[in-house]
């Protein structure tokens, strides 16, 4: 229960927070991330630049780091729009091109606000500890990300429930024909054509959260949050932990991996509810950091008395839910508490060593006593998940 886990993306697409980040190092044994350029901005600008880099140093966090954006390339021939999917990455602007990848990832810190000496010394400790991957590599696919999409698509059942997804996610008010048609044709030359029966004009009337007043919903936006949401499952079967993602990728994905998408929406409720059950009242790791109530330095901290509690949550039954876990481990008694004090003593001591020695078991200051001082408590009085949560998670959630 709670081996590893994959962050990408937050629930809502947006950069993974560290928040996010912060709760899945309590829960789970290794977190590794997969850092994008929005998303180490948005972490630098969140926590800093330093202590970005202590999480990354840690035996617990691993990264991956990709330049790279997934995309749809239009091109209109003849009234017919042709489709591609394909990556990208920015090599600068028109009066500087970026040297290298720690020229790239420096500008986008200083385009954020970053000072250019910091930005430059984070870019290059940020790159010597998180190796780059490329997106239309061979590292995650054969021929890269976007031909491996284009091969999923050609499923016309996953591509329909991949498109009623997107739109009832970033349109849900617009009503799906029915039967929908959402189909390609593949020309091979200039890209697929795809052939549907929505009408556009209803479909971005209805946009929920648009970005901005110039973004519209069209068929080209439509296939990029399908191929940004078969990527993620093709990373998350590449890496072979629980990924977390958009909840429209999970949606999607457990289309065609449902037992993969089941688990890790099984983890993330499990944490909800225990959070909900446990600590009634009391904000979550997630939003007390992302709120900016305790810092990411404080959480680190914490961290260091958080071993037990891992240990104890990789040893659970995923089976019984880790509320239930929980409980479990505060109601078992040790045999000993049925007795009374003394008289537990006095069987542990007698027990050892017929009694350690002549003296009296009972008697403190003897050898017995030392003794039974000790070790008793040592043993029979073990720790308890419940220990951390009340000495240590507790005062750190209430601030």
């Amino acid at each position: 229960m709670f081996e590893q886990i994959v962050l990408r993306r937050s629930q809502s697409n947006q950069p993974i927070s560290a928040g996010e980040i912060a709760q899945a190092l309590l829960f789970y044994q290794k977190v590794h991330l997969f850092l994008e350029r929005q998303s180490v901005v948005h972490l630098i600008k969140q926590i800093g630049p330093r202590p970005l880099l202590d999480l990354l140093r840690r035996p617990d966090v691993s990264a991956v780091y990709s330049e790279e954006l997934l995309c749809v390339v239009t091109n209109t021939y003849n009234s017919m729009e042709f489709h591609s999917f394909a990556a990208f990455t920015t090599v600068g602007f028109e009066e500087k091109r970026y040297k290298n990848s720690e020229d790239t990832l420096r500008h986008d810190l200083a385009r954020a606000g970053i000072d250019d000496q910091v930005a430059k010394a984070f870019a290059s400790g940020f790159l010597k500890l998180v190796p780059i991957r490329k997106l239309s590599g061979k590292h995650y696919a054969p021929d890269g990300l976007p031909k491996a999409t284009k091969k999923e698509v050609s499923d016309s059942a996953l591509l329909h429930a991949a498109a009623k997804i997107v739109l009832s996610t970033i349109a849900p008010k617009y009503k799906l024909p029915d039967p929908i048609q959402f189909d390609i044709i593949d020309t091979d030359k200039d890209g697929f054509v795809l052939f549907n029966n929505l009408d556009w004009q209803h479909v971005d009337s209805a946009y929920e959260n648009r970005p901005t007043p110039a973004d519209k919903i069209t068929p080209a936006l439509v296939l990029e949050h399908i191929q940004q949401s078969i990527s993620d499952m093709m990373l998350a079967a590449h890496y072979g932990g629980y990924f977390i993602t958009s909840s429209q990728s999970s949606r999607i994905a457990q289309t065609k991996y449902e037992h993969i998408a089941k688990r890790a929406q099984k983890n993330s409720a499990m944490q909800t509810e225990f959070f909900d059950i446990v600590l009634p009242e009391i904000p979550s790791i997630a939003q007390q950091i992302d709120s900016g109530d305790r810092n990411f330095p404080e959480f680190l901290k914490l961290m260091k008395k958080a071993q037990k509690f891992k240990n104890w949550l990789g040893a659970g039954n995923p089976d019984e839910g880790l509320v239930r876990e929980y409980i479990k481990s505060q109601s078992k008694q040790d045999w000993t508490e049925s007795f009374p004090t003394k008289m537990g003593r006095f069987l542990f001591t007698s027990w050892v060593d017929g009694g350690l020695a002549a003296g009296n078991p009972l008697d403190p200051t003897g050898p017995a006593g030392a003794f039974d001082s000790f070790l008793f408590d040592r043993i029979f009085k073990g720790w308890r998940p419940n220990h951390f949560i009340e000495d240590r998670l507790k005062p750190f959630l209430r601030g």
